[in-house]
């Protein structure tokens, strides 16, 4: 069983470093679409750039949420202690990530399978005393998602 989780502590630490480096890729081709703009104006067209950073969004919060499904899950499944601590040291990481970002995101609404989730792992780190754990854990939450709303699909 402790492999299994410390696979998921892995995957979780690399998607952590895949959101980190797609948002300095976004930032990037920011400054250069700004760049073009100035040199080129008022005859440069952005629409082709503009269209690959909508996809480069799109896949960042797609990001987001899978990081947050993860992180949840990982510590529902999670038994040992030293995996909340890896696991904690990954959400810690996220948030830092979340927070350091230049890129601009609108926070997202939570559907109730993810709160459901949310609260089972909160719980989970609760019970377990680690207090700082479900801090940790809720701060993602909050850099994320403003609510949760029921939404049925």
């Amino acid at each position: 069983m402790i492999v299994e989780e410390i696979k998921s502590y892995i995957e979780l630490a690399n998607l952590a470093r895949n959101m980190e480096n797609l948002a300095n890729h976004i930032e990037t081709g920011d400054a250069h679409f700004n760049i073009a703009c100035i040199e080129r104006f008022p005859y440069f067209d952005g629409a082709q750039l503009q269209e690959k950073r909508n996809k480069a969004i799109k896949e960042y919060l797609q990001m987001l949420i899978k990081a947050f499904v993860c992180s949840c899950k990982f510590i529902i499944d999670a038994t040992e202690p030293i995996v909340f601590e890896a696991i904690d040291s990954s959400v810690v990481y996220l948030c830092d990530v979340i927070a350091s970002r230049k890129v601009q995101v609108q926070l997202l609404p939570m559907a109730k399978p993810l709160y459901d989730m949310y609260n089972e792992a909160y719980a989970k780190l609760l019970r377990s005393q680690l207090k700082e754990n479900a801090t940790h854990l809720e701060k993602l939450k909050k850099s994320i998602f403003h609510g949760w709303v029921p939404i049925y699909g």
